[in-house]
């Protein structure tokens, strides 16, 4: 929320590229943030970095869609607008499921190596499912398996967060790399050229002579 209402107020005041580049590197070290949860403890670790990333993202968020539907013409706006939407979609879902595959193919690696011997096949292929498959299957154990298992699959399941966190990271590093480059002619909608925004300053401060 802060960081989505502070854009506008900010991009009157900066080149939007430093504004949408300085989000994403912001967003960014939220993650290397989350790279460093190691356990429960680590709680408020994990809600710090996640709020650095909300942070970071807010202003693309907030004027992405006008700079999107700035870039066309006015005929095609409500076309832009769309592609907008289902850009932010599709992203959100892929990212989901390629970066959210990684993680879990990490926990499931993990996890092989770290669980106790002698558990039944079913209980390890059960626990392999989700996290909090193996919370459920683990308090159906006798209390030393239960919590071995237990033990093992948060510690897997730390192990792809990080994993996750660090892709995230670079990734976002090198968008705000591809945003800095690309968009350095960018401002939004209804916001004067830099030589008009030059003249106006000059005339208003002949004005104030």
């Amino acid at each position: 929320m802060i960081g989505a209402m502070a854009a506008p107020a900010l991009a009157g005041r900066m080149k939007l590229r430093t504004l949408l580049a300085g989000g994403l590197v912001v967003a960014a070290a939220g993650m290397v943030v989350l790279t460093q949860v190691s356990g429960p403890a680590d709680l408020y670790v994990a809600v710090t970095g996640a709020a650095v990333i909300g942070l970071g993202l807010g202003p693309m968020i907030s004027l992405g869609t006008g700079l999107i539907v700035g870039a066309a013409p006015p005929e095609r706006a409500g076309a832009a607008s769309a592609m907008a939407s289902t850009g932010t979609e599709l992203g959100s879902a892929l990212g989901v499921a390629v970066i959210g595959s990684i993680g879990f193919a990490v926990y499931r690696a993990n996890l092989a190596d770290r669980l106790p011997e002698g558990l039944p096949t079913s209980v390890v292929e059960t626990a392999k499912d989700t996290l909090a498959a193996a919370v459920n299957v683990a308090r159906e154990l006798p209390a030393a398996d239960g919590a071995g298992l237990l033990a093992a699959a948060r510690e897997s399941f730390v192990h792809g967060l990080q994993a996750t966190a660090i892709i995230g990271a670079v990734l976002a590093a090198l968008l705000a790399l591809v945003s800095a480059t690309l968009l350095r002619s960018a401002r939004m909608p209804g916001s004067p050229p830099p030589a008009q925004a030059g003249d106006a300053a000059k005339s208003l401060k002949k004005v104030d002579n």
